[in-house]
């Protein structure tokens, strides 16, 4: 991954960047010289409950998007 700068997939641009939680692939919404805004996702693993009231019987996993 990191001799790869970018991915096109279907017309969306995809690159790699260096965040808080390390190496990272972001969509790449608006690009310029100055700055550039990118869709970032990450994943969430939600545990399940056997407490029928919670109605959770099941893990998730969860994909959230942040810019």
């Amino acid at each position: 991954m990191n001799s790869i700068d970018r991915i096109s997939i279907d017309n969306k641009i995809y690159k790699n960047v260096y965040s808080e939680k390390g190496l990272a692939i972001c969509e790449v919404i608006f690009e310029s010289e100055q700055f550039s805004i990118l869709k970032g996702f990450y994943l969430l693993s939600v545990e399940g409950s056997p407490n029928p009231m919670i109605k959770r019987t099941v893990d998730k996993i969860i994909r959230e998007k942040r810019y």
